[in-house]
C-alpha cells in the first residue's frame, strides 16, 4: 500500500469515528435538559473541530506525498 492510500484510509478512518462519537453525544444531547445537553453540544462540536483539524494535517500531508512522487522520475 502506498503512503498515499495509507494517508487516505487513515482520514477515513478518523472521519468515520469521529462523526459517530459526534453523533453519539448528539443523541445523547437531545436526550437530556440544561447543562448536560449543553455540555454534551460543547463536547461533540469540539470533537468535530478536532476531527476537521486533524483532517486538514493529513491533507497536507498527502498533498506533500503526491507532490514529492510527482517530482520522482
Amino acid at each position: 500500500m502506498t503512503q498515499l492510500e495509507n494517508a487516505r484510509n487513515q482520514i477515513v478512518d478518523e472521519f468515520s469515528t469521529v462523526l459517530n462519537e459526534a453523533e453519539d453525544l448528539l443523541k445523547k444531547a437531545g436526550q437530556e435538559t440544561g447543562d448536560k445537553a449543553r455540555d454534551f453540544r460543547a463536547l461533540a462540536e469540539k470533537k468535530l473541530l478536532s476531527a476537521k483539524l486533524r483532517i486538514q494535517q493529513l491533507e497536507g500531508q498527502a498533498v506533500r506525498i503526491v507532490g514529492a512522487q510527482a517530482r520522482q522520475p
